[in-house]
């Protein structure tokens, strides 16, 4: 057996600089989604889910009330098992732009993560991105 040239070091460094990329890339996709998820923002003292389902909710009710097929109070799920009533479109659009703002916020701080891991040029530095969100 004989000792690697530094062709075949530096192909072995780049696999395991890809690699050490998609981990950490896979992971910060993992916990952006996690966060999401598991996140919520409180309107008058009730906590209201920014998991996709509640997205959804809040879209659909959006949807009828824009349509003329229900009017206000509507129900959302708090995170709590509650409910909360949407009293009007100016509460509706409030509690959306805070799940927005949360969801988009949260999307944005894994972007800047994953640009710092793909400026990385060694398995070192993708190492010390942190992802403490």
């Amino acid at each position: 057996l004989r000792a690697p040239n530094e062709q075949e070091t530096a192909a072995f460094d780049a696999a395991d600089l890809q690699a050490a990329k998609v981990a950490k890339l896979d992971a910060i996709n993992a916990k952006t989604g996690q966060l999401i998820e598991a996140g919520s923002v409180v309107i008058n003292g009730v906590a209201i889910s920014t998991a996709l389902t509640n997205q959804v909710s809040l879209q659909g009710i959006d949807s009828i009330i824009e349509k003329g097929l229900a009017t206000f109070p509507q129900p959302i799920s708090a995170t709590n098992g509650g409910t909360y009533l949407i009293s009007s479109q100016t509460d509706l659009d409030r509690i959306g732009g805070l799940v927005a703002t949360f969801v988009m916020t949260t999307k944005a701080e894994g972007r800047a993560l994953r640009a710092l891991v793909l400026a990385c040029n060694t398995v070192a530095e993708v190492d010390a991105v942190e992802d403490s969100r």
